[in-house]
């Protein structure tokens, strides 16, 4: 069993793995280069590993606090091969270092971020093979009801963009003295002492025992008010699912030049491929050229409406699940039946700002091909108003809970 990715979802393949009760090893290839392996036993996954990451550095980080106990380097020589790490953890509750649910819960965490990376890629290949299962096997996880769980996670990652794009993103304090008046001194002296050995959000979590869903959310009002920024050290890791490596394509057909000049310079900061165009019938030969990841259209234009625009791109292959947004300064004036028909992802009030822009945008790109179709839901779009930012920060579940009303402090650091 193999093929492309622009074929078949990730979620599909485990599907049908399950179905078939499948043993053996799964192995997934980006166009970056990364790899991922998957081991399944009668369709369930047992363990799950980034081909491109160093053996035990990941266990490590889950065991971080048996440090004393536990001889890495011995370990690292006996222990050889793809499933050196499943060893080592096995090899470690064999010798009572570990307790065999500390072992399943750490190898439950694992197999969940390696499916999170993968999850919404688009573009690679994949391959199966029928292998016998690696013994003994200390847990399987139902891969469907994983890939469900983390979908919905993947959702509440990209409300954190343009501010959080991936979990392997790094952090860095740039007002020292402003953070530690907001933070308790003993969680403002842990994140300085992380900061300093340049840990990312995914380990972060592996240290605190949290997933790194949590302990973005934890960040994301300070990294907002710009109090705690985020960057990628190495630029291979944009291969990550949330940072894609390509950079997103997004054209703006409007004859407003005001507001393609706001538009450029907004979307170009956060680094996006920005192309404004003013006429709607280049704007229908040069989409084709570009194919780009997202399409701002105006409804008023001088040849063509946003509507017929919109009908038309929808009629292609090339952009029948493209997220297609029409732009008013009337929403209300907006005529729904055509705005259906035409096949429009939702529509937006104009002028927007910049919060509202990003956030809408984030909703959708670099999602996959199989969640960006599921977003299509064209009989809403006039029902809900893109949230912004701001918005999406103050719904109560986007937050830990608070200690001493700092939410950072939730994570126990």
């Amino acid at each position: 069993m193999q093929g492309a990715l622009t074929e078949i979802d990730i979620s599909s393949i485990f599907q049908l793995l399950a179905l078939g009760q499948r043993t053996g090893t799964l192995y997934i290839e980006a166009t970056s280069n990364w790899a991922w392996l998957f081991f399944l036993h009668n369709g369930e996954i047992y363990y799950a590993l980034n081909l491109s990451h160093s053996a035990l550095t990941r266990l490590q980080d889950y065991l971080r606090s048996h440090q004393p106990q536990i001889d890495w380097e011995s370990l690292s020589v006996e222990l050889e091969g793809v499933d050196a790490e499943y060893s080592c953890l096995w090899l470690l509750t064999q010798k009572q270092i570990l307790l065999p649910q500390k072992a399943r819960f750490i190898l439950q965490s694992m197999v969940q971020e390696t499916l999170f990376d993968v999850l919404s890629l688009s573009q690679g290949h994949f391959w199966f093979a029928a292998e016998q299962s690696i013994t003994p096997i200390l847990a399987t996880y139902d891969s469907v009801a994983l890939s469900k769980d983390l979908l919905t996670k993947l959702q509440e990652w990209k409300r954190f963009f343009p501010y959080i794009r991936s979990p392997e993103q790094f952090l860095h304090i740039p007002y020292p003295d402003r953070l530690q008046t907001l933070l308790p001194a003993k969680a403002f002296h842990r994140l300085q002492a992380w900061v300093q050995e340049h840990t990312s959000i995914r380990r972060l979590g592996r240290i605190l025992n949290k997933d790194s869903l949590a302990v973005a959310r934890a960040i994301y009002p300070y990294a907002q008010q710009g109090l705690v920024r985020l960057y990628v050290a190495d630029a291979s890791v944009g291969n990550s699912v949330i940072l894609n490596h390509q950079v997103a394509k997004i054209v703006w057909i409007s004859e407003a030049m005001s507001s393609q000049e706001l538009v450029e310079g907004t979307l170009r900061t956060s680094g996006y491929e920005v192309t404004a165009i003013a006429h709607p019938l280049s704007a229908l030969s040069l989409i084709f050229q570009i194919s780009p990841n997202f399409i701002f259209c105006d409804i008023t234009l001088s040849e063509l409406n946003g509507y017929d625009v919109c009908a038309m791109l929808r009629s292609t292959s090339l952009f029948r699940y493209t997220p297609i947004v029409l732009l008013t300064t009337e929403i209300h004036c907006v005529d729904r039946s055509r705005v259906i028909s035409s096949g429009a992802t939702t529509c937006l009030r104009q002028p927007s700002s910049a919060a509202e822009l990003l956030s809408l945008i984030g909703q959708y790109v670099n999602l996959g091909s199989s969640f960006a179709s599921s977003q299509l839901d064209y009989g809403k779009c006039l029902e809900q108003q893109p949230q912004t930012v701001d918005q999406v920060a103050n719904r109560p579940s986007a937050l830990l809970s608070k200690t001493e009303g700092y939410p950072i402090a939730g994570i126990s650091l």
